[in-house]
């Protein structure tokens, strides 16, 4: 065997060696990974289910809370509706007094109105007639001095007739007799 045959039969091993040293390190560092993915995966999951406890835990406590809430705001729905059934009564019972005193001013408005209106009508009657007695009152004075004017043109005229009393006498009386005639 030569040297180099040597160095080559030494290289083969060598490298075999070098091999399975580095299988079995490879194996060595798959294997920790392979048991330090276990550990981080069990970790997870443990911290996982950890949250998840807490998690319910703090729904419950949240739900526990709004269901107290709830509550309490029911109460304080119906304290408000019992203390606010004072304050209708009371708004209802102001609004029907100024309802009812409006009513009564109302009612006295439209007495007062009627009443004037009454008298104004009363009044407006009295001048009316008192229009119409004084148009009487002128009217009878107006025909009494028409006839006075008419029995003073008469007498005016007979007495400053140009014919004699006997013509005159005979003309009125055909005038007469034809106004009247005689029925037989």
């Amino acid at each position: 065997m030569k040297i180099t045959d040597m160095q080559s039969a030494n290289g083969v091993v060598t490298k075999d060696k070098i091999k399975g040293m580095a299988q079995s390190a490879m194996g060595t560092v798959q294997d920790s990974t392979q048991s330090a993915l276990s550990a981080a995966q069990d970790t997870a999951q443990a911290g996982l289910t950890r949250t998840q406890e807490a998690l319910l835990v703090a729904l419950g406590a949240a739900q526990d809370l709004l269901q107290k809430g709830q509550k309490g705001a029911t109460k304080n729905l119906k304290k408000a509706q019992k203390n606010i059934k004072p304050l209708t009564n009371a708004a209802q019972d102001s609004l029907q007094s100024g309802l009812t005193q409006t009513q009564r001013a109302l009612q006295k408005s439209a007495q007062k109105a009627s009443k004037g209106l009454q008298q104004s009508i009363q009044a407006t009657r009295d001048t009316m007639q008192d229009q119409l007695a004084s148009r009487a009152h002128r009217r009878k004075r107006n025909q009494t001095l028409f006839r006075l004017g008419l029995a003073s043109g008469l007498i005016a005229m007979l007495l400053l007739a140009p014919w004699p009393g006997s013509e005159t006498r005979h003309q009125l009386t055909e005038f007469w007799h034809g106004l009247f005639p005689r029925q037989q």
